[in-house]
């Protein structure tokens, strides 16, 4: 089910929620510029092309690893995606994002 994170007020802006092993849409506030994922307690794939929302993880993704974060430079106008795809390894898992503008 795809987590639609609210529109900011202020940057950097924390979000929580629990992934499964399907891929858990995040869609994006428009002015964000910079996302960083990541889980203490689990290792997570990361996926912006080829996902879908409750489908499987597609095989051109990332991976982050149980206690790390990854970042990501979005791109700007048309090539800024609207939407980044999550998914816990192995079960559930407690994902932790954090937006950032310029």
């Amino acid at each position: 089910m795809a987590e639609t994170i609210p529109r900011p007020t202020y940057f950097p802006y924390f979000y929580n929620f629990t992934a499964g092993t399907s891929a858990t849409e995040i869609e994006l506030p428009s002015k964000t510029r910079t996302i960083t994922i990541g889980s203490a307690s689990a290792a997570l794939y990361v996926a912006i092309n080829g996902a879908t929302d409750g489908g499987a993880m597609p095989s051109h993704r990332a991976f982050v690893p149980s206690g790390n974060y990854i970042s990501f430079k979005l791109g700007r106008n048309k090539e800024k995606p609207r939407s980044i795809y999550v998914s816990g390894q192995a079960g559930s898992a407690a994902v932790s994002v954090i937006l950032e503008e310029e």
